[in-house]
């Protein structure tokens, strides 16, 4: 399965308007649960593939645009640092589309706070 959506992505890195009508499956993937390495590469590889779409849809749907935009907020919150990158790329394409420019604080807020509880857990 980590092939194919490798092989998906190489094909919408190419060509982003064959991937696009296939937006709205690929989605569904951000919402696995990440039990294995192969499960964040797969996580890591649909945030990929959707970085380089969502500009191109210039008519989605607000559901999938706020369905996306929540996916990935998740993710940033309780994924490793692999899926943490290109979920934070693929959140600022998404937001850049909606112009739910708040979003961006309140995640930073969240994140912050993520890692300030970490960081005092590892200081007792």
């Amino acid at each position: 399965m980590v092939a194919t959506f490798i092989a998906l992505y190489a094909l919408g890195k190419a060509q982003p308007e064959h991937v696009l009508p296939h937006v709205s499956t690929i989605v569904e993937y951000l919402n696995i649960k990440c039990t294995s390495y192969n499960d964040n590469v797969i996580v890591q590889y649909v945030a990929k593939i959707l970085e380089f779409t969502i500009p191109l849809m210039k008519s989605a749907s607000a559901s999938i645009i706020y369905s996306l935009e929540g996916s990935l907020t998740k993710l940033l919150l309780v994924s490793g640092q692999l899926v943490i990158h290109s979920s934070i790329a693929c959140l600022s394409a998404a937001i850049r589309l909606s112009k739910n420019f708040p979003l961006v604080k309140e995640v930073f807020l969240r994140y912050y706070c993520k890692c300030d509880i970490c960081f005092l857990r590892t200081e007792r």
